[in-house]
């Protein structure tokens, strides 16, 4: 895809994003036909969003959220500073509109993660790791009917970024732990999805490995301070306007973000 089309096809995205009218898909002359031309307009996305790309999410690391988005592996999008959030969260009604929220590992790098020939273990990855934090995320997308359009026009769409809730920094973890570590999700009180590390591609160290080698691909290096949010560890939580949703990671914390009726 030349760079031209994919400006133009960002434009359209954000066109969506800022009046708030999701668009059934891009038009096929603009239409990523693989992932790479998907992170071409992701990468025009945020160039033209006039905010800083202050980390990453990662989608579909559970077998759950892939099944529902009908796609086969994860995909990565960027966060932008006027995304993040501190718990407890107040978001205006309307700020999102797809409805859903996600408990999630989020990791802050310490050191950066270059790009190279040489893919990274999971060893050095955490080791390059200087906080984690729970968070909550709540995607949204410019597409009327996100379930169906496909990994690469999910990608285009910033990989369905939004907004990010972030927890307190956890005072006591192990990387090594975070596999068998249990996440309960409530709304208004009640518990509806229980989760653990293991649903985030079997441990979140492993979905933050998978963003480095995936992006060294690229070209793409992590960063020092940069957030990365590692995909939802229970099932993805459907929430309304008036919701208080709290996500309770244990002795690493929780994170409470209300959407305002």
């Amino acid at each position: 895809m030349d760079a031209a089309n994919a400006k133009e096809a960002a434009s359209l995205l954000l066109t969506a994003y800022r009046s708030r009218k999701p668009i059934s898909a891009l038009p096929e002359a603009l239409r990523p036909r693989n992932i790479s031309e998907g992170y071409q307009i992701q990468e025009a996305v945020v160039g033209l969003a006039g905010q800083k790309a202050i980390g990453w999410k990662i989608g579909c690391t559970s077998e759950h959220a892939q099944e529902l988005l009908h796609v086969d592996a994860p995909f990565a999008g960027r966060v932008l500073a006027n995304a993040v959030l501190s718990s407890p969260a107040r978001i205006k009604d309307g700020t999102v509109t797809m409805g859903i929220a996600e408990a999630e590992f989020a990791f802050v790098l310490a050191r950066d993660l270059p790009s190279r020939p040489r893919g990274y273990a999971i060893e050095e990855v955490i080791e390059a790791i200087g906080e984690l934090r729970p968070a909550i995320e709540l995607p949204d997308s410019r597409f009327i009917d996100w379930q169906s359009v496909g990994a690469p026009q999910l990608i285009a769409d910033n990989g369905v970024a939004a907004m990010l809730v972030l927890g307190a920094p956890a005072l006591n973890w192990q990387a090594k732990a975070l596999r068998g570590h249990g996440v309960t999700v409530s709304v208004n009180g009640a518990t509806v999805a229980e989760g653990s590390g293991a649903n985030v591609l079997g441990d979140p160290c492993r979905a933050l490995t998978w963003l480095t080698n995936e992006m060294s691909k690229s070209g793409i290096g992590l960063k020092a301070g940069e957030v990365v949010s590692t995909g939802s560890c229970a099932d993805i939580v459907r929430i309304s306007p008036g919701d208080r949703i709290v996500a309770d990671f244990g002795p690493i914390g929780r994170v409470e973000v209300v959407l305002a009726a």
